[in-house]
């Protein structure tokens, strides 16, 4: 949680660094941040809604549906063959009791583990791993929009992001993504004496 009047920002990963991290996370045998950092990466939904997801929602799907915490809204996701082979090697791995329950529940298996729990572990992954942008898990959900923008760079794909990430407009969607500060900034970069 943040002070008060303190301005906090969350970045994004490279897709490259993203994806070198589950790599590492699957040879460390740390199959449940495995799953939820490629969850993140891969469906770009809020932490409160990956938390909230069971093994048969997704396993050995192509896609599923759910109605989204925060904005009551309904989403349909697509799961790529690449995520398919993650959420199976960890299911796989985990052994879960029942294929009804939650995925990330907590060591008492009761409820699912909270979303302060997550944070905290994303923090020791980051220190692990050395990676300085992974300072939340809302990190993951800034990497999937800007891996879905970096695939066309162009309006077309804001307006996809606005609609998935359930912004008023454009210009919500680019501030989140910090594309907006970036052209503000390369502004300065064009300026030349010659």
């Amino acid at each position: 949680m943040s002070k008060k009047n303190q301005l906090t920002t969350t970045t994004y990963l490279e897709w490259s660094k993203a994806m070198s991290l589950l790599m590492k996370l699957e040879k460390d045998k740390e199959y449940k941040m495995l799953l939820f950092c490629a969850s993140g990466f891969f469906f770009g939904l809020r932490a409160s809604d990956l938390l909230s997801i069971s093994w048969d929602t997704i396993l050995y799907k192509d896609e599923f549906e759910l109605n989204e915490q925060k904005t009551k809204k309904h989403r349909k996701i697509r799961i790529s063959a690449d995520m398919q082979k993650i959420i199976i090697k960890a299911y796989k791995s985990i052994a879960p009791v029942s294929k009804s329950e939650l995925i990330f529940i907590n060591k008492y298996g009761a409820k699912a583990i909270s979303i302060q729990y997550v944070n905290k572990k994303l923090k020791q992954i980051a220190k692990k791993y050395n990676l300085k942008n992974l300072t939340s898990s809302h990190t993951l959900r800034k990497t999937f929009g800007r891996k879905v923008y970096s695939i066309h760079e162009n309006e077309h794909s804001l307006v996809l992001l606005s609609e998935l990430f359930s912004h008023r407009c454009i210009a919500t969607t680019k501030r989140y993504l910090g594309l907006r500060e970036e052209q503000l900034l390369n502004v300065y970069d064009d300026l030349s004496m010659f």
